[in-house]
């Protein structure tokens, strides 16, 4: 289910894959002919679609550390977690998901909902590191990190080598939403890197630093 047809309509259909090996930045949108499948003489899903790389985390897949992407086809609502060297791992339809983190209906409230009226208070079902902000940053950022339940936490925050720059957290945190601030202490600019790691899940964040 590759992209062979020629996308970019430059004559070339030789190029087409490096569209799909995924290696544009998060929130690039990118055309693909995937899904254009027949149901019995009808092409259901034919033509061009948007697809979005919506973003990127390293995670462990079948015991490896690699990186994984998300994509998902805007007008099929499908998403895919694409993991190198594995490809494909899971896939889901559903309705948008881009905004929506919580809501509160009926008086009950649902999922993690992040307002300047909210003290972040609300249960997450699951480990979920945010994009910094502001990103890129000067001097400081923001990272906001979410733990479903009670664990041994460290936030690291490395360089483009692998090398510790700081150990922001490293103790035992519940269950919650949390916010750190990162400053760039004599940092040279460029791209840097912060992990949440705890015993079954690890998850990171690209930052840029630029003086």
């Amino acid at each position: 289910m590759l992209d062979f047809e020629d996308i970019d309509e430059d004559g070339d259909t030789t190029e087409e894959f490096l569209l799909d090996s995924l290696i544009l930045p998060d929130r690039s949108i990118f055309k693909s002919y995937k899904y254009s499948f027949k149901n019995g003489s009808d092409y259901v899903f034919a033509g061009k679609k948007n697809a979005m790389i919506k973003f990127t985390y390293w995670s462990v897949v079948f015991g490896d550390t690699v990186l994984v992407k998300i994509v998902e086809y805007l007008e099929l609502f499908i998403i895919e977690q694409i993991a190198e060297k594995f490809g494909i791992v899971s896939m889901r339809q559903e309705s948008p998901d881009r905004f929506l983190t919580g809501a509160i209906i009926n008086g009950k409230k649902y999922g993690t909902i992040v307002s300047v009226d909210e003290d972040l208070s609300e249960l997450p079902l699951n480990y979920k590191l945010f994009p910094n902000y502001p990103n890129p940053f000067n001097n400081s950022t923001k990272i906001t990190y979410q733990i479903p339940s009670l664990t041994k936490a460290k936030l690291i925050i490395t360089d483009i080598l692998g090398r510790t720059i700081k150990l922001l957290i490293d103790e035992e945190k519940t269950a919650g939403v949390y916010q750190v601030n990162f400053t760039a202490e004599n940092l040279s600019s460029g791209i840097y890197f912060c992990s949440l790691i705890t015993s079954n899940n690890i998850q990171t964040i690209k930052m840029i630093y630029l003086k």
